[in-house]
């Protein structure tokens, strides 16, 4: 049997994937199946490429559907899975032949043939939508979700943290770089950036206490009774859209300073965030420019 894609019109390009979770549950429910995001569960794979505007070509007025298990049902059962996406979607679907080797060429070669490539898993015994979207219990598990793009002299620098695991009390922060001369780094303006709500954030003013240590210089930030919230649950599809956003960004915190000094030292600059109780579900950001 020849190689076979599923093509379906869009309506328009939104950058909220996770609504396209819903019309893919509701097709895998048909066949007994349902959308998860933990790869090690799934049964079977689709691939969807998403042609966007920001790619410089106006934007695809298709998505193609790509899959292996597309070859190992008859034709008239594929076209039958294509009317249901279509239905799904809300948008006229087609059947077009495709070689999947094309999909091995580089990821820029992909991005102007196909679009963005977003991975969907299914499975028969697992489900995205019984999985709560927090988590309390276990393990914390920070993250690095943005940052500025570098670290350097007389510039603001940002960098947000996420839990993924359980909740915890108490976080150090360690500021860290090269020490092999008597200059050093003066962290000026550092504060703790903590979200009160979806729209506002708390501004907390921190201390830091300077060592030497293994040709390191390092400003250690320690925060005792500070409450790591509730993790995200990135195996979860119970919230969507502005909502998920919102509550993602309400459970995060960010660290703000300004270094002053020799901008060489700033080469190997390293950040460590640290939960207290769980210093194994630490997270680690290194300096790439300067």
């Amino acid at each position: 049997m020849n190689n076979y894609c599923i093509k379906v019109k869009r309506k328009g390009f939104n950058y909220y994937t996770d609504y396209m979770e819903r019309y893919f549950e509701i097709v895998a429910n048909n066949y007994g199946y349902h959308l998860v995001k933990n790869p090690e569960q799934a049964d079977f794979t689709c691939i969807t490429f998403i042609d966007a505007p920001i790619l410089g070509k106006g934007g695809s007025k298709w998505m193609i559907f790509m899959s292996k298990t597309f070859n190992e049902i008859g034709y008239e059962q594929l076209q039958v899975l294509s009317k249901q996406i279509a239905v799904s979607f809300k948008c006229e679907s087609l059947i077009e032949e495709c070689n999947m080797t094309d999909m091995k060429k580089t990821l820029e070669e992909s991005l102007l043939k196909y679009g963005i490539p977003v991975i969907w898993y299914f499975s028969n015994k697992h489900n995205a939508f019984d999985e709560p979207p927090f988590i309390t219990e276990g393990e914390t598990n920070l993250k690095i979700v943005s940052c500025s793009l570098t670290c350097s002299i007389d510039q603001n620098f940002l960098v947000t943290f996420q839990n993924l695991g359980g909740v915890s009390k108490g976080l150090k922060i360690n500021i860290s770089y090269d020490y092999f001369t008597d200059d050093k780094i003066e962290i000026d303006e550092l504060m703790l950036v903590i979200p009160n709500d979806s729209h506002s954030v708390h501004w907390e003013s921190v201390k830091t206490n300077e060592i030497i240590t293994d040709n390191r210089r390092i400003h250690v930030i320690e925060l005792p009774n500070f409450n790591i919230p509730e993790g995200i649950n990135i195996y979860s599809a119970k919230l969507c859209g502005k909502k998920k956003q919102d509550e993602a960004f309400i459970r995060s915190f960010s660290l703000k300073f300004t270094p002053r000094g020799n901008q060489d030292l700033l080469q190997n600059v390293q950040i460590d965030a640290i939960p207290l109780q769980f210093p194994n579900g630490n997270v680690i950001w290194k300096n790439n420019k300067v």
